[in-house]
């Protein structure tokens, strides 16, 4: 992989990491509520990046990696107030559920710009 220095100064988005564990009899509830805002979020252009991570030996507990374009502020005062986002807030506010959220902000000087490998 080749990783460019770039200007340190430059902007490249931030990276939101977010761990969730539900009870394990709630996780088909939980995957089936996140399904549509998963959706949606995926669908915004300045979302670049979302994956889902399972652990298989913790049945409860995912991690959700979201890279987008924007700052901080942009994402807290834009995207989290979607509405396409209340009907999932909703469906998983009665489960058994703990959340932890990180937003960090791209380090300009790491940058792979995708070479052909």
């Amino acid at each position: 992989m080749s990783t460019h220095v770039q200007d340190s100064h430059a902007f490249h988005g931030i990276s939101l990491h977010v761990n969730i564990t539900v009870a394990p009899e709630n996780v088909d509830k939980f995957l089936a509520a996140f399904k549509t805002c998963f959706d949606a979020v995926t669908a915004e252009p300045e979302c670049t990046f979302f994956e889902v991570f399972h652990d298989q030996e913790n049945p409860g507990q995912f991690r959700f990696v979201e890279n987008w374009s924007k700052d901080k502020e942009w994402f807290m005062k834009e995207q989290l107030t979607k509405e396409y986002y209340d009907p999932y807030v909703k469906a998983t506010a009665s489960m058994d559920q703990t959340k932890g959220d990180e937003i960090f902000q791209q380090d300009a000087g790491w940058v792979d710009e995708g070479e052909a490998r």
